[in-house]
């Protein structure tokens, strides 16, 4: 249990804003170092690798010399700077090896050159350091080291190539995918567009047929009631009362014939009391003008209905009597 609470305060104390005592500032330092170290760690590893990569080359052995250049300062021709009596100095060069005009040897038939050893210090020149010589060994040494950074080097940038190949491919495949969703995309609008474009010429066809159909009926409406309202003033002023409901089948109305009948005399204003003429609609669905005439002679008819004056009379007699009226003026 305890090593778990040292771990847990030891990444406490690794992270910031872990811990709530810790102040804010300490951990807004602790989050800027550890940022700076996450950024500046990857570069400073890299550079150490680059610098480890990038060694210097050894020149290849005898290679001026193969070619017959005079670039080798070390194989120059000397003898006017060192002394002829110092046999110490002198480096014969063997028949086998003919120098050239600037003093070097050249390459014999079977393609060899000499390479003179490297001079020794003499008595004259005792305090002169010592020059190691290049033994085979050092020579195969600085040969593999090259091999390995040439080898490096190709390794390097053969992978380079590849990433770069393969960035190639990918950003191709993106250009190609991208291409491909873009002829999708436009071939669905085009599509949609097509869709749109017969469901809108379906819904204005649509539109067009319905209202041309309400103004078929709108129309056959308006000449139903106007036909069915003349009919009504016509029964009213040949016969005084007009039956609703057989106007209504006249001009094709069945259904709710007598109702809107009933409707359409009320909003033209047809009932009511005009000029000593009272027009009304009962509820068996007539519509009835009475008169002076009438009415006095309904009243007649009700005087004489018991046969004295003080006989009463209800008022389905009274109905009836003026059924009976108005029956008779309609025959006449």
């Amino acid at each position: 249990m305890d090593t778990i609470r040292s771990i847990q305060r030891t990444l406490n104390r690794l992270l910031p804003f872990a811990s709530p005592n810790t102040p804010l500032y300490q951990d807004i330092i602790h989050a800027l170092v550890l940022c700076a170290a996450l950024y500046y760690a990857p570069r400073f590893f890299e550079a150490r690798t680059q610098q480890q990569l990038a060694e210097p080359e050894a020149p290849e052995d005898n290679h001026d010399l193969v070619n017959g250049t005079d670039s080798a300062p070390r194989f120059q021709n000397n003898e006017a700077e060192q002394p002829a009596d110092n046999p110490q100095e002198a480096i014969p060069i063997p028949e086998e090896f003919p120098a050239n005009h600037h003093g070097l040897p050249q390459p014999n038939g079977n393609n060899q050159v000499f390479i003179p050893p490297e001079p020794e210090a003499g008595p004259a020149n005792q305090d002169a350091p010592v020059r190691p010589r290049q033994t085979a060994a050092s020579r195969t040494n600085v040969g593999k080291k090259k091999a390995a950074s040439i080898a490096r080097r190709d390794q390097m940038r053969a992978y380079n190539e590849f990433q770069r190949v393969q960035g190639d491919e990918q950003r191709a495949r993106a250009a190609a995918e991208a291409e491909e969703r873009a002829e999708e995309l436009e071939a669905e609008r085009r599509r949609r567009d097509v869709v749109e474009q017969a469901a809108r010429k379906r819904e204005e066809k649509e539109r067009a047929e319905r209202k041309a159909r309400m103004e078929r009926e709108r129309e056959l409406e308006y000449a139903m009631a106007r036909d069915a309202l003349k009919a009504v003033r016509e029964a009213l002023r040949e016969r005084g009362m007009a039956d609703l409901e057989a106007i209504a089948r006249a001009v094709k109305r069945e259904f709710e014939g007598r109702e809107w009948l009933a409707r359409l005399v009320r909003a033209e204003g047809m009932l009511g009391l005009y000029e000593g003429v009272l027009t009304m609609c009962t509820a068996g669905g007539w519509v009835v003008r009475l008169d002076r005439k009438r009415m006095d002679e309904v009243y007649q008819r009700a005087a004489d209905w018991g046969g004295g004056s003080e006989t009463k009379i209800e008022y389905e007699d009274l109905g009836v009597i003026l059924g009976d009226v108005l029956s008779s003026h309609a025959k006449a």
